[in-house]
């Protein structure tokens, strides 16, 4: 361990620590207090961090020679990640959303493993100063798309991200509900302005005559967060053909920034049918 650093937490990072052994014979009692506490396990939850230990706080010695206490770098992470998981248990129980690991998802079939194995890969290689930061899955309901999304999700929360879950069906009652209302720019800047942003059931309805109306919202919604630069991620039970087929715009620009990843329909696919 890096002695002068676990002293002066003020200034060092979660990289700055290592597990080499400290020297304990060449240090006073003041140090080997404020590394003591630094290296005492917390029990805070959302992420796990080196730094603190999932205290929350760092101990360090000032200029002045005396020990002081400061919260932590993690704890902008561990808030977002809490605002983050509220949107996600929006959509469900707590303990489906526990389900919803890539650990859980059964790959006894080839196409399983596959959009699991890309998933996973968009995750790894997620960066958002890069482009790699649309996620499109779109295919066969009941195929374990909300899943895997979900998961990425929170993977993605727990490296510090910030993430918004809006289901589509909710989108479209805000936004008509809205629409006269000068609550619906706000609405609607909260949704394009999102660090990340999870689509979940994109253009869902069951009478599809209602369909096109919606594509004026799923429109200035992509291309919104396009222009932004946003990460997105999209579920939906359509393919990228079907969508342009509905709207060719719309699908052509999904298709140009996302990573595609598709499940075909095939009698046998539907595992909530079964």
């Amino acid at each position: 361990m890096d002695l002068e650093k676990s002293l002066k937490f003020r200034n060092a990072t979660s990289e700055d620590l290592s597990e080499e052994p400290v020297d304990w014979a060449n240090t006073t009692h003041q140090q080997r207090k404020v590394i003591w506490y630094n290296q005492t396990p917390g029990t805070l939850t959302g992420c796990n961090c080196q730094l603190c230990r999932n205290k929350g706080v760092v101990m360090y010695i000032n200029d002045d020679g005396f020990e002081v206490v400061k919260e932590c770098e993690c704890m902008k992470n561990r808030i977002t990640a809490g605002r983050a998981m509220m949107y996600i248990e929006k959509s469900g129980s707590k303990e489906d959303i526990k389900r919803m690991k890539f650990t859980n998802y059964i790959t006894d079939e080839p196409w399983q493993r596959s959009i699991k194995t890309d998933i996973i890969t968009f995750v790894r290689d997620f960066d958002l100063d890069t482009s790699a930061k649309w996620l499109f899955v779109g295919g066969q309901p009941g195929a374990g798309k909300t899943h895997l999304c979900t998961a990425a999700c929170m993977k993605l929360i727990s490296s510090g991200h910030d993430l918004r879950y809006e289901n589509w069906r909710q989108i479209v009652f805000n936004l008509e509900s809205k629409r006269f209302e000068s609550s619906y720019e706000d609405y609607m800047s909260d949704i394009l302005d999102a660090e990340i942003l999870y689509i979940d059931d994109l253009l869902k309805q069951e009478d599809k005559k209602k369909i096109p109306a919606e594509l004026t919202y799923a429109w200035e919604i992509i291309d919104g967060r396009s222009r932004r630069n946003k990460a997105t991620i999209i579920s939906t039970q359509w393919l990228i053909s079907q969508l342009a087929e509905m709207d060719p715009a719309l699908s052509g620009r999904i298709n140009h920034i996302s990573k595609i990843v598709q499940v075909d329909y095939q009698e046998g696919r539907d595992f909530r049918a079964r």
